[in-house]
């Protein structure tokens, strides 16, 4: 994966994931002015994570910062319009954020830069791409989760810390099972081994509601079959 575009999606993972809180993310989602400190942190990692590029790099974390502010703007003001499926509005919010992560690498040429020390290091690379696959399986996989059971079960959704260690720890088993799969003889009737036990825990810690049990099952599947050919193989 290009480290600049890996770098940048770090910082986004950062900010709307890891640095979110459930405080911050209820404030967004009912005003404006929660909209802007949400976005004043997007901007503060993006700096954070830029800064070795020199100046350049602050004025692509302004950037980012404008712009993710436009995006959740119009998502606020569509959410209370429209009432929009809520998983739906969740992926098409993040597509444009990490669009917008790409479109100012191009515009403003940071891939022609020399890569910075820091990140030039022979282990930068493995540890971006370790910490992005921890923030995802704990962070947008657990939300996307919750936003099925909310689908499903027609309540509020939850994002309690044991929730989403729960929900993080399933997709994690899955994430490790399909790393397996096809690492050789060996690896491949381990990862069948643990694909099995995460599918049997999925589906005993959703007993209740077999339906979601098995949509849950699909998901996990798919994100981590995603995610092995995003950071891994990429």
């Amino acid at each position: 994966m290009n480290i600049y575009f890996l770098v940048a999606l770090f910082s986004h993972l950062m900010a709307d994931f890891t640095l979110q809180t459930s405080r911050i993310a209820a404030k967004k989602a009912e005003s404006y002015f929660g909209v802007l400190v949400h976005c004043l942190i997007v901007f503060g990692a993006c700096l954070a994570c830029m800064l070795p590029f020199g100046l350049i790099g602050i004025v692509y974390a302004a950037g980012i910062g404008v712009l993710h502010f436009v995006t959740d703007c119009h998502k606020l003001f569509y959410s209370k319009k429209y009432n929009p499926n809520p998983l739906e509005h969740f992926y098409f919010d993040q597509i444009l954020h990490i669009l917008a992560l790409i479109a100012l690498l191009y515009l403003f040429r940071i891939s022609t830069l020399p890569v910075p020390a820091v990140y030039a290091l022979p282990c930068a690379d493995t540890m971006l791409r370790t910490l992005s696959i921890v923030i995802v399986l704990f962070g947008s996989n657990t939300i996307a989760t919750a936003l099925i059971e909310q689908i499903i079960k027609k309540e509020p959704p939850v994002f309690a810390f044991r929730s989403r260690m729960k929900n993080g720890f399933c997709g994690a088993l899955f994430f490790l099972a399909m790393l397996l799969i096809g690492s050789g003889i060996a690896g491949t009737w381990a990862g069948t081994a643990l694909l099995l036990a995460a599918s049997w825990l999925t589906l005993r810690l959703d007993r209740e509601n077999r339906r979601l049990g098995n949509i849950k099952l699909i998901f996990h599947i798919v994100w981590a079959a995603a995610l092995v050919l995003l950071f891994v193989i990429w």
